[in-house]
């Protein structure tokens, strides 16, 4: 019989997948698993956790957040390559936006049913420094406020939480002095929002959905986004407002490229978020793409290259 590890945290969202979760056992039973159920305990557990015991399982499934899905990559990323089980991913956070992008379903009893009925494909895998992350790494405006956000605020108004936090802060936007190196590439300049993504959104909120660019979550690239002060935004409500919804017209204080490794240097510490996590003040930050790294799950129709395809934001350079 087929072994799962099933990793739940019971404390992401607005805690849904307790109240269903034997209902989501009994999915697993009667799709051929004997199921092992594990409940998180504290933050950056699951990391360990599976280091420790995860290769003798066919399969790891996480119920959580981003951030839970964060721990549970970081911990199969820690497994070798040969003996690394298949993910599965039930969201239950309070925006899911990697769930948004891969097409996984926010109805816990189908997102299970998915898994197992579904088809294993491959996806990318990024390294910041040394932590491991799904679909982005960023500094910056947005990312501060991701997560400074409380967590009742997300239980309790969902991804309006993120503006309500960010409307509070428009007054502490400020340029970043960096430099920045994309292989023989290094330019320089002051940016009030930088991000390492393959994400359809970012805190819930969509970027430029009706158009294409090619760029998949499983090409070994990401999209790398720096954004300078916008000189047609003058007043920084106007501007913070811009930034939340993506919507920022002025292509000169866009740079936009994709990168397989990308480097961030700067004359003092930049505080990051990966995942939607605090990743920590760091002068430097080395973002590498792991191709293809690991066997995600989804739904049984499976994935063509098309539903990987991210949507264009800004030029590519």
């Amino acid at each position: 019989m087929k072994k799962m590890l099933f990793l739940v945290n019971a404390h992401a969202g607005k805690t849904e997948v307790k109240a269903k979760a034997i209902d989501i056992i009994d999915i697993f039973i009667k799709g051929g698993y004997e199921v092992t159920v594990h409940t998180s305990q504290h933050p950056l557990e699951i990391p360990g956790y599976l280091a420790r015991n995860g290769k003798i399982y066919d399969t790891i499934v996480c119920a959580g957040g981003d951030g839970t899905l964060n721990e549970t990559v970081n911990g199969l990323m820690r497994i070798e390559e040969g003996l690394r089980p298949k993910l599965g991913y039930i969201p239950t956070g309070t925006v899911n936006d990697f769930a948004s992008t891969a097409g996984i379903s926010k109805n816990v009893l189908q997102a299970a049913t998915d898994i197992i009925d579904g088809q294993p494909r491959r996806i990318d895998i990024a390294t910041f420094n040394k932590r491991h992350f799904t679909y982005v790494a960023a500094f910056g405006a947005i990312a501060e406020v991701s997560f400074d956000t409380p967590q009742h605020y997300k239980n309790m108004f969902g991804k309006s939480a993120y503006i309500l936090e960010g409307l509070k802060r428009v007054s502490k936007i400020r340029p970043y002095k960096m430099q920045i190196q994309w292989g023989d590439f290094v330019f320089g300049g002051e940016f009030i929002l930088g991000m390492v993504t393959s994400s359809r959104s970012v805190g819930g909120i969509g970027v430029f959905e009706n158009e294409k660019v090619d760029m998949r979550m499983d090409d070994g690239f990401y999209e790398v986004t720096l954004v300078t002060m916008p000189k047609t935004l003058t007043a920084s409500a106007d501007m913070l407002n811009a930034l939340l919804k993506m919507d920022i017209t002025d292509t000169n204080s866009i740079i936009s490229f994709k990168a397989k490794d990308v480097s961030f240097h700067s004359e003092t510490p930049v505080a990051w978020t990966v995942d939607g996590e605090f990743a920590g003040k760091v002068y430097s930050a080395d973002v590498n793409v792991n191709k293809q790294a690991i066997q995600l799950i989804t739904n049984p129709k499976g994935v063509s290259a098309d539903d990987f395809t991210l949507p264009q934001r800004y030029p590519i350079l």
